[in-house]
């Protein structure tokens, strides 16, 4: 068999980075093309579906590899599987838990800790502002948080 160079391995590691990046991306795509909506999930009714739950499919597959985030991985991957429209009640509930579950994830890191007091203020977004920008504030501290724990792991950097 003829290997290109890049097995799977290698991929993964090479997609992890770029799938805090992409999910960074998406947001700021959301907010240039079609701008502030009631939250970040009504993106499901917009051209920027497929982007929206490639970027949580993708989120989730990493956070399940990671034993502190393998809650808010399943929260995620539900409210991504339950469409705010069709299931409104689940996919709330489901949001609602993952934005707190990763409220664990974050508290038990030793490194970094800025990211959880940033998170863990993200609701004074919601009271000042909406719930989209508080997706957006939480989503960015997350994005922000993974990228770095993972360039730290790699370069120690």
């Amino acid at each position: 068999m003829v290997r290109l160079g890049l097995d799977f391995e290698t991929l993964v590691y090479k997609l992890k980075p770029i799938t805090a990046l992409l999910s960074f991306i998406f947001l700021i795509t959301l907010i240039i093309t079609i701008g502030p909506i009631e939250s970040v999930s009504e993106s499901w009714n917009t051209p920027l579906q497929p982007m929206f739950v490639i970027t949580n499919a993708l989120t989730s597959y990493f956070f399940f590899e990671l034993k502190k985030w393998r809650l808010p991985a399943l929260f995620l991957l539900l409210l991504t599987a339950f469409p705010l429209d069709t299931f409104k009640l689940v996919h709330d509930l489901s949001a609602t838990l993952f934005f707190i579950s990763c409220i664990r994830g974050l508290f038990f890191i030793k490194k970094f800790r800025i990211y959880t007091l940033l998170y863990c203020i993200s609701p004074i977004i919601w009271m000042i502002f909406n719930l989209f920008w508080f997706e957006v504030y939480s989503i960015s501290i997350l994005c922000l948080y993974h990228l770095n724990l993972i360039y730290y792991i790699r370069y120690k950097i």
